[in-house]
């Protein structure tokens, strides 16, 4: 019900808010993000749409955009086929299908597992794009594929996707189309409201990638150290490829790594060859999405070997260890235990990362910068 990434962040900065979130804090039941966001995704919805709200939310947008022959937009929301319009009537239909689509999550109803994947990965910098593609995989494919399955039973000759609201919840999937509009929404409200469930994570996240675009830009890998003192180099480079095209009559023997191209009865072979990494530039928008990921994945692993190492000075020598799991024989478990607990308050008593990782920044720059 924890979240390592956030719960890193969280306790790097000392964030109470965050802290009540990822269980950093004594409580009588344990506390779990993924259902306070889905609890805060609902809220949400359910403050901002409302059943009687979608056509006046349309009629709002249409008249906002200069609209004035509503009824015509009135009949294209009732019309079984496609109709001929101009572009301000079909923007306004969609206005209405996304508020709709809304309401639709509404019936559906937020659960955790349906934002887990998004929240988890908000630490290590997924964002609305990326969580959309996640609800898509995780959510609305699946469930289409389910509501389909059992469509197909009624022998009904409609697609699918073109029914109503109504028949497809019947169905159990109560989206318009695949569910990409739904799925967009939702992954802009998670990604809202997760950040104002864990606010100096997600501040921290912004500062991080505001640091790796300043100094990215000034064509310099980014460094640091972790707290155990292990380097990290990041370095993202431009692709820059050269391709060398050779025509040769007739066929021949091809090489690896060769593409060929048939044109006639000439064979045309391509030989691609990257430019050596010091001549390429850095590439700037991969350095500022990775940064934060790569800096919470250091973390990450200083503190299992922080914990790991503690438990071989008290004679544990058998571990199963995978990025935040930790498994060990079950006679070591009990104190095991309260070992992980120990080597995280000291992890993030001892040093304060984030000021040594500020001053590492700011040594990468000039100092008018």
């Amino acid at each position: 019900m924890s979240c390592s990434g956030i719960q890193i962040l969280g306790s790097s900065f000392r964030c109470a808010i965050t802290a009540a979130t990822v269980n950093l804090r004594p409580n009588d039941k344990p506390d779990d993000i993924y259902t306070t966001v889905a609890d805060m995704v609902i809220a949400d919805l359910k403050a901002n749409f409302t059943p009687e709200g979608a056509l006046l939310h349309a009629k709002a947008f249409y008249e906002d955009k200069g609209g004035k022959a509503w009824p015509i937009v009135l009949n294209a929301l009732k019309a079984t086929q496609e109709l001929e319009l101009d572009k301000l009537t079909k923007d306004t239909v969609k206005e209405f299908w996304k508020y709709n689509e809304a309401l639709a999550l509404i019936e559906f109803g937020i659960k955790r597992k349906v934002v887990k994947r998004s929240v988890m990965t908000f630490a290590y910098s997924s964002k609305e794009f990326g969580f959309k593609e996640q609800i898509m995989e995780d959510t609305m494919t699946p469930l289409l594929k389910a509501a389909l399955k059992k469509y197909r039973t009624t022998n009904n000759e409609i697609d699918f996707t073109l029914q109503s609201q109504q028949v497809r919840s019947k169905f159990g999937f109560p989206f318009k189309g695949n569910g990409s509009t739904a799925a967009a929404l939702l992954a802009k409200l998670v990604y809202k409201n997760v950040q104002l469930a864990v606010v100096k994570a997600g501040e921290s996240m912004v500062w991080m990638t505001e640091c790796a675009r300043i100094i990215s830009r000034e064509g310099m890998p980014i460094t640091w150290k972790t707290p155990l003192g292990f380097p990290v180099l990041q370095d993202y480079r431009v692709d820059d490829t050269d391709v060398i095209s050779i025509n040769v009559d007739g066929r021949q023997n091809i090489k690896p790594n060769i593409n060929i191209l048939k044109t006639g009865e000439t064979v045309r072979y391509q030989l691609s060859m990257n430019k050596d990494e010091s001549e390429r530039l850095i590439n700037c928008i991969k350095a500022a999405n990775a940064i934060s990921a790569n800096v919470t994945h250091s973390l990450d692993s200083s503190l299992m070997w922080t914990i790991v190492l503690k438990a071989v000075a008290e004679g544990m020598h058998s571990f199963m260890l995978v990025h935040d799991s930790f498994a060990v024989h079950i006679a070591d478990t009990g104190r095991f235990f309260h070992l992980i607990r120990e080597a995280f308050v000291e992890f993030f008593t001892k040093v304060d990362f984030f000021e040594i990782l500020e001053e590492t920044f700011r040594n990468h720059l000039p100092e008018d910068e």
